[in-house]
């Protein structure tokens, strides 16, 4: 079974990572590592990566929802909270966890934008996270104890299962003063005999009177040991339960770059009038029902066969001139119809699998699909890697609830 890495960005110095490796949840390394993503993408491989994102980052909430909502939360969810974002929710993105025993839903809110950034630069590294997680839902949690981590200037605070926020130390008691009030209305500064919050205070603390303020607001406090990323290894063993990556698609991934939409969007287009059969015509009855979409057809169709000066129907008439291409691709005349035609036919034998993205550069086809399990996907290579003349390479692969989704690497070999 493959290690855990677990990975943030170093507090001391942005543009560098630190790292540590769990084996069976023990940490294997007395310190963290520390690199670039290039350094680090040599150690990421055959180990499932963990990123701890900081929590400046986004914001930690929950929310009550009727029962029926909770079937339609990634709809619901911007519009019952946005009367408390400043942003625009259309912006944003959200996860939440399953609904809690009070009736509350925890949530998890940041910039897509910015997920989109970081998961790019991660891709370019040749790293594909398996968690995304909130930082302070990472630190050890005591029962009836809030968790506070102090590195310098910055302090990381959890105050619960799914709750927790970084601030200064200059805002550090006024938030813990008013969230002690907000859950606890009744209770004071643990004066009279009633009792007082608990703070489990990790790391160095550069300036005591941080901690002697809290004294005098009423918590009880508790130094204890460990400090830096070594502290922030307290997590689920199995499924963590606020994963960032819920919900995000792979287009969006791509950070928006319309260059590399549009080829993909053309050799899709090929790839679903190659294959068809039943998935093909399906997808092709949903591009029908976007009016947006029918007109990129149309677009993209001039841009493939710039030689046809009169377009009736795109889809007859591209069916005729693939039909023409695809009898000239065993003479080494069209790599592209070569490659498509190879995984269309491997495609065919499988109904477990689907294409989700496709691009062509450079004699390479890039290809993401989805399936029901990593053996499907591996049962898809070896298919389209049967004959001499085509080599199938699985670049990655990435478990999203009861789907598996890889990126296929197929390229024709030169004799």
């Amino acid at each position: 079974m493959s290690n855990r890495l677990i990975v943030r960005l170093n507090p001391q110095d942005k543009t560098q990572l630190e790292w540590l490796t769990l084996e069976s949840g023990i940490i294997k390394e007395a310190e963290p590592e520390q690199g670039s993503f290039e350094q680090l993408s040599s150690v990421a491989k055959g180990n499932r990566v963990v990123f701890l994102i900081a929590g400046d980052q986004l914001l930690l909430t929950d929310i009550k929802l009727p029962e029926g909502s909770q079937r339609n939360l990634a709809t619901a969810l911007p519009y019952a909270l946005e009367d408390r974002l400043a942003e625009d929710v259309d912006k944003l993105h959200f996860v939440a966890a399953s609904r809690q025993s009070d009736g509350f839903t925890p949530v998890a809110i940041i910039q897509r934008q910015k997920l989109a950034d970081l998961l790019n630069e991660f891709a370019a590294a040749g790293i594909y996270p398996q968690w995304v997680l909130p930082e302070p839902l990472a630190l050890p949690l005591n029962s009836n104890s809030w968790s506070l981590s102090f590195e310098g200037e910055r302090i990381v605070v959890r105050t619960g299962i799914f709750s927790g926020f970084e601030c200064t130390s200059e805002l550090l008691s006024i938030l813990l003063t008013h969230i002690r009030k907000e859950q606890n209305p009744e209770k004071t500064t643990g004066q009279g005999g009633e009792s007082s919050q608990v703070l489990d205070i990790y790391g160095v603390i550069c300036d005591p009177s941080q901690v002697a303020s809290l004294a005098t607001e009423g918590f009880t406090l508790n130094m204890s040991t460990g400090s830096g990323l070594p502290l922030f290894t307290s997590i689920d063993c199995k499924r963590p339960g606020l994963n960032l990556l819920q919900g995000f698609t792979d287009r969006e991934l791509l950070g928006g770059q319309r260059e590399n939409w549009w080829p993909a969007s053309i050799l899709m287009v090929m790839a679903l009038i190659i294959h068809m059969g039943t998935t093909g015509y399906q997808y092709w009855m949903l591009y029908q029902k976007e009016t947006e979409m029918q007109a990129q057809i149309m677009t993209l169709f001039k841009e493939a066969f710039p030689e046809v000066k009169r377009v009736v129907d795109p889809l007859q008439q591209a069916t005729q001139l693939l039909d023409q291409r695809k009898s000239n691709y065993g003479k080494g005349e069209d790599d592209l119809l070569h490659l498509l035609y190879s995984a269309g036919q491997a495609l065919q034998k499988s109904s477990e699998l689907e294409f989700q993205a496709i691009e062509f550069r450079e004699g390479v086809l890039l290809i993401r699909m989805r399936g029901n399990s990593v053996e499907s996907i591996e049962q898809f290579k070896q298919k389209v890697g049967s004959t001499d003349s085509i080599a199938v390479e699985i670049l990655s692969t990435v478990v999203r609830g009861d789907n598996v989704e890889a990126k296929i690497k197929i390229e024709r070999l030169t004799s």
